[in-house]
């Protein structure tokens, strides 16, 4: 089943073409499972200058083919959401570039957008100095 195009982008990886769905930020609790991953430096700086508090979130991204959408990738990213000068703001951006990088892994792990079965992979961003 297709997604509504309202709101979907184009993109052609390796001469397939794809449409790909990006949801809003969605705002949870506690995702991290291997502790407290967030730099000790940023804790910091964010407090110092008054970026208040750090929440986890999750975006999704589903990823079909346009020609033929029998099968979908979904794609779950968690990261924080950081309360900022201007309001919420997150972390990580998904990229048309990002988002052809985990076509290919989809392809190459065995996924065919043109068969049943749907792909499910879940990221987590890390965080490092």
């Amino acid at each position: 089943m297709a997604f509504p195009k309202k709101g979907s982008r184009n993109i052609e990886v390796d001469g397939i073409r794809f449409q790909y769905k990006i949801s809003k930020l969605k705002p949870i609790s506690d995702w991290r499972q291997e502790g407290n991953e967030l730099n000790d430096n940023f804790k910091k700086y964010a407090q110092q200058y008054g970026l208040g508090s750090v929440r986890d979130a999750t975006i999704n991204v589903v990823i079909q083919s346009m020609d033929n959408s029998v099968s979908s990738m979904f794609i779950k990213c968690h990261t924080l959401l950081i309360d900022g000068f201007l309001g919420p703001e997150q972390v990580i951006q998904i990229k048309p570039n990002q988002v052809s990088q985990l076509i290919r892994k989809g392809l190459n792990d065995g996924w065919n957008p043109n068969k049943k079965g749907d792909y499910r992979l879940e990221l987590a961003q890390k965080w490092t100095n």
